[in-house]
């Protein structure tokens, strides 16, 4: 079995002054991981379906592991890559590292944060009422919900606050021209949802105003 703690390390130094309870929490995920029966082969019935004790433990847990799909040779490349993105993570400056793994390496330092606070953001149906997370009717622009949104404003409901967003490094990298915003949303798998979002307010009462404004 990959031994973890380097991984999970890396992760935790990115969270700054709770990199201890960060690393904490992702240890004890591992373990509760590995105490779960939803890991193995790729097995297949007579009907070539995927074995039945695969399919019930993927709908009692929500996942499964596939163990010993990749060959020693592919686990290998990916090992190399992992490689430089623990040193290019562990980095305060990327500049004179090419686009490709600067974009990569920014996703992965603030993967869960930005994944956890949009996904929080547009779970509040006020995103789409006109209700402070619109303005005028035109839902707001990723940029500033990444630069100003806090989910722990409010009792925990979130809000905004002037340039002191749960994102705001990710931001100040978009702004910098390091990655787009379109590569963010695709890595974090929430490019449909932000595009629904963009959308949401076409019937909206308040548009109308602002397109009297305007």
């Amino acid at each position: 079995m990959i031994d973890s703690k380097r991984s999970i390390e890396a992760c935790a130094q990115s969270y700054g002054s709770d990199a201890d309870a960060m690393r904490d929490y992702l240890s004890e995920g591992e373990k509760r991981a590995l105490s779960l029966d939803n890991r193995g082969p790729i097995t297949f019935d007579s009907d070539g379906n995927l074995s039945k004790s695969i399919r019930e433990a993927y709908s009692k847990y929500g996942f499964y592991i596939f163990e010993n799909v990749l060959s020693e040779q592919e686990l290998e490349d990916i090992k190399d890559d992992l490689e430089l993105y623990v040193d290019l993570v562990g980095r305060t400056h990327l500049k004179h590292v090419n686009q490709e793994h600067q974009v990569n390496t920014y996703v992965l330092k603030h993967f869960m944060t930005v994944k956890h606070s949009l996904e929080h953001f547009l779970s509040d149906p006020d995103y789409a009422s006109g209700n402070g997370k619109v303005s005028f009717g035109s839902a707001l622009g990723l940029e500033s919900v990444l630069r100003d949104y806090d989910c722990t404003l409010n009792d925990g409901d979130g809000g905004f606050k002037g340039n002191k967003g749960d994102c705001r490094k990710i931001y100040k990298a978009i702004e910098l021209g390091n990655l787009t915003e379109d590569e963010l949303l695709s890595s974090i798998g929430l490019a449909d949802e932000w595009s629904a979002y963009q959308n949401s307010n076409i019937d909206n009462p308040y548009k109308c105003f602002s397109e009297v404004l305007s």
